[in-house]
């Protein structure tokens, strides 16, 4: 049966505790385990992401009260009797679901040769058995693009089931301040990658292997990009407040869709599911003024349809992307860089520009907020929406068809992440 060193990642632990992994570097403790054991299980620190302490807590209220007796910690309570009542230990991992597709693991555990989360641990992961409604195995990870503003100055690749750090994702080709990271719509599995020195450059999407350059544009200092209805490649052109538009085969420049006169700043942007176009209009990033609405285009013109088609006092938008629903979601930093901004995922009727719902993540233990200063997101294979939170080193879900927060899946202190794409896991 699986002891807490078998749910225990040690890389982990130590990433996403920067002053514990200090204090092992001054033998303050032997290691990130030596402190789980002696302190972070009773500090509600998690193990690994096989374990999150919140969500058992939350959905095993008994446990919880006697936690709260100092009776016992979560994951002891997992480990000595979670485990053998099939509680679940994530909000992925379902457990019932997991039995039911696999019933030889069925057989065994009925048979209490082992316990369905020690099946899944040392075995179901690499035999991609399915364990969830959502998931069949670890078959895509997370990318992550992290700004050099304080940040990794790179993309960095994350385990698409755990959340756990893979590694930084391209090889070679000079990466430098990477904004979006987009798929290529052509089935040549490849993705482009916009570098803050005025060049997109393409890599292979599940080696991360460089390619190529796709293309070089003076001043470009790429933003947000998309693949448009026309197949066509569009990016932000950061310093010169506008859209640029690239052939999608051959990288060569074809116009400027979006002139700057009408933007303060241009942020994300989207083909919507009606096909006209939309731009955040945001703060300019050197002033903080400016910007606060979703400008409506003309997605084959490019003329102005509605300079303010969202008209909403608490929004600074910055990326913007279709939702399953058909909606625009948009996530914004409001007032943009004050100390006291609210941050939140913000969604809008695609036919009025209406605000339709707020997705926001809450308040952590110490009553701090679990989003903040968000910029990427995006719905991942498994239908919900996953978005970056540049404030805390993180990467957040939400629920793809309630829009409930879900939890923390990425937790890495240095990243600084700009946009987040999904590729397929490399074996």
């Amino acid at each position: 049966m699986l002891e807490i060193s078998d749910l225990f990642d040690e890389n982990l632990y130590l990433n996403v505790n920067p002053e514990i992994a200090e204090a092992v570097n001054n033998g303050i403790v032997q290691s990130g385990f030596d402190h789980f054991i002696r302190f972070g299980q009773f500090e509600g620190r998690d193990p690994s992401i096989f374990f999150d302490t919140n969500f058992y807590l939350t959905n095993n209220p008994d446990v919880a009260a006697l936690v709260q007796q100092n009776s016992i910690t979560p994951i002891q309570h997992f480990i000595q009797v979670g485990q053998f009542e099939n509680l679940d230990p994530n909000s992925q991992f379902n457990t019932d679901i997991y039995l039911q597709e696999n019933p030889d693991v069925a057989d065994a555990v009925q048979q209490n040769l082992l316990t369905t989360i020690e099946h899944f641990v040392n075995f179901g992961i690499a035999e991609n058995r399915l364990f969830s409604q959502n998931f069949i195995g670890t078959i895509f990870d997370v990318v992550v693009t992290s700004a050099a503003n304080n940040g990794n100055d790179a993309a960095i690749r994350f385990d698409g089931l755990t959340g756990r750090l893979i590694g930084e994702f391209p090889n070679g080709g000079g990466l430098t301040d990477p904004r979006d990271i987009v798929q290529e719509i052509d089935g040549s599995n490849t993705v482009l990658i916009n570098g803050g020195n005025d060049n997109v450059l393409r890599f292979d999407a599940t080696t991360g292997n460089f390619i190529e350059t796709f293309t070089e544009f003076p001043e470009l200092n790429g933003g947000g990009a998309v693949f448009g209805p026309d197949n066509n490649y569009y990016v932000g052109a950061r310093s010169l407040g506008s859209i640029v538009r690239f052939n999608g085969q051959t990288g060569d420049f074809i116009d400027e869709f979006i002139p700057s006169e009408l933007v303060d700043f241009p942020r994300g942007f989207v083909f919507g599911s009606d096909g006209n176009f939309y731009l955040g209009n945001g703060a300019d990033p050197a002033t903080g003024g400016g910007g606060g609405t979703v400008i409506q285009y003309d997605g084959l013109t490019g003329q102005v349809l509605n300079p303010n088609f969202v008209n909403d006092p608490e929004l600074s938008p910055l990326d913007v992307i279709n939702g399953l629903d058909g909606n625009i979601y948009v996530s914004s930093e409001f007032p943009f860089g004050q100390d006291d901004s609210v941050a939140s995922v913000r969604v809008y009727d695609v036919e009025t520009g209406a605000l339709l719902d707020v997705l926001d993540a809450g308040l952590d233990a110490e009553e701090v907020p679990i989003l903040d200063a968000p910029r990427g997101l995006g719905f991942g294979p498994d239908g919900n929406l996953y978005a970056s939170s540049t404030g805390t080193g993180s990467v957040v879900r939400f629920d793809g068809a309630t829009g409930d927060f879900i939890d923390v899946f990425i937790e890495f202190p240095q990243l600084n992440g700009q946009a987040l794409n999904f590729v397929p896991a490399e074996n």
